[in-house]
């Protein structure tokens, strides 16, 4: 853990093409804290995170069969990046922050077809890209996702794992656009979700 009071040891690689790494949020900037020993006062302990940072099996620009990254490959690096975290925090909650699966990602995996996948997959396929040590079912929701919205809550009660909506939205503007915003943001705001952020909120073309 990282605290005031004893310096972090050198970081863990999760994996050989994979790095924690420790960022820390000040003042509305985020720094990448490099490795070695880390010592920080105790009130900005509460502004630290972790991501998961990972890079191409192939060095260089030449891409080859190496690089094509599996479910499972991401599976294991959530799982080590998880590991590595709890090594240094104990109790900070962890999230993959994932959008939602593919519509046919279980299909995908398994048979190699673009089958839509029926609630009982896509409920496997947001378990398996959650593994424990991570505690949260990360997604992100748009436009036409607002079904997989209740999918992803009846999974996460069966997981047993809070849910967490990263991002949410319907893009476009207009009045249709406003409306079927209006019914996701219903959606969310009466299900058992533990915490959504709307994506995105201030951006500069949206003052016209």
């Amino acid at each position: 853990m990282i605290n005031h009071e004893h310096p972090t040891p050198h970081l863990p690689s999760p994996g050989q093409n994979s790095q924690l790494q420790i960022l820390l949020l000040s003042g509305g900037n985020v720094s990448l804290i490099e490795g070695g020993n880390i010592t920080l006062p105790a009130h900005l302990l509460p502004n630290v995170f972790y991501r998961l940072r990972i890079t191409s099996k192939t060095p260089g620009e030449t891409r080859s069969e190496r690089d094509d990254i599996t479910f499972e490959d991401f599976r294991v690096a959530f799982a080590e990046f998880a590991k590595s975290v709890r090594e240094h925090d104990p109790s900070r909650l962890i999230f993959t922050g994932d959008s939602l699966p593919r519509p046919s990602a279980w299909h995908q995996e398994k048979e190699g077809t673009w089958t839509t996948d029926r609630e009982q997959d896509f409920r496997k396929m947001l378990r398996n890209l959650n593994p424990d040590p991570i505690n949260a079912i990360s997604i992100h929701a748009y436009g036409e996702d607002v079904e997989r919205i209740g999918w992803s809550v009846r999974a996460a009660k069966l997981i047993k794992k809070p849910l967490f909506v990263g991002e949410f939205g319907v893009p476009g503007t207009g009045p249709e656009v406003e409306t079927k915003f209006r019914h996701m943001l219903k959606i969310i705001e009466e299900s058992p979700i533990s915490l959504a952020a709307l994506w995105v909120f201030d951006l500069p073309s949206q003052d016209a």
